[in-house]
């Protein structure tokens, strides 16, 4: 039942994300991104890090496991 619990809190945290994301407010979508596990969030940190101009991380959020979010992770790495 923990994995469950797990997707919901990386679902809750994406939502949230995108709203802050969508009010301009890039840093607070950066606070809540951070130490995600699922790769849609990964991606979504990764594009909020190159908002933010934090290059180095977005590359080391992308490359840390598996490029999350298949071609649109991989032209995001390139952007970075």
């Amino acid at each position: 039942m923990q994995g469950a619990n797990d997707n919901q809190i990386e679902e809750v945290k994406l939502m949230l994300a995108e709203s802050y994301l969508g009010e301009g407010k890039n840093w607070k979508a950066y606070e809540v991104l951070q130490g995600s596990q699922s790769e849609r969030n990964r991606y979504k940190l990764a594009f909020t890090c190159l908002k933010l101009k934090k290059m180095t991380e977005a590359e080391r959020v992308l490359l840390d496991k598996s490029v999350p979010n298949g071609a649109a992770g991989y032209y995001l790495l390139a952007s970075a």
